[in-house]
């Protein structure tokens, strides 16, 4: 005679286990769902332009990472795109009037060097100015040449 009393408690054991974990994995995938994303950055820029430059002015609002940054310059159907890597032509000035800075916070200045950049068309008043970043469009304006 065989006694196998050992053998049904164990494996129900092991199957409440295994649906414990099943539960837990679904209920924390259901609840990752209605977390919120992260949110954009909220800046406060002013901008003005000249014939041969483009300065945006942070004046207040949250702090961005300078390597992210593009100025795009919008002309009809034309996007010339200007980087921090295009050193000729896009300059970020901090507050205390120092270069090369990483991040674009308050009282800092981005200055586009429109000599050094090549536009398909003359920079003049309608055209289009945008910061963006990776995530967002920062500041979008439209271009007021004295």
């Amino acid at each position: 005679m065989t006694n196998d009393d050992a053998l049904s408690p164990v494996i129900g054991e092991m199957m409440m286990i295994v649906l414990a974990l099943l539960l837990v994995s679904l209920f924390s995938l259901s609840l990752a769902g209605l977390l919120p994303s992260g949110r954009d950055s909220a800046i406060d820029i002013t901008h003005n332009e000249s014939a041969d430059g483009i300065f945006l002015w942070h004046k207040g609002g949250d702090w961005v990472e300078t390597s992210g940054l593009q100025v795009l310059i919008i002309q009809g159907k034309n996007t010339t795109t200007i980087r921090p890597s295009d050193i000729e032509a896009f300059s970020l000035v901090d507050d205390d009037g120092k270069t090369g800075s990483r991040t674009f916070d308050l009282g800092d200045h981005i200055r586009i060097d429109l000599t050094n950049v090549v536009l398909p068309d003359t920079f003049r008043d309608g055209n289009v100015i945008r910061l963006v970043n990776s995530r967002n469009v920062i500041f979008s304006g439209t271009a007021n040449p004295r």
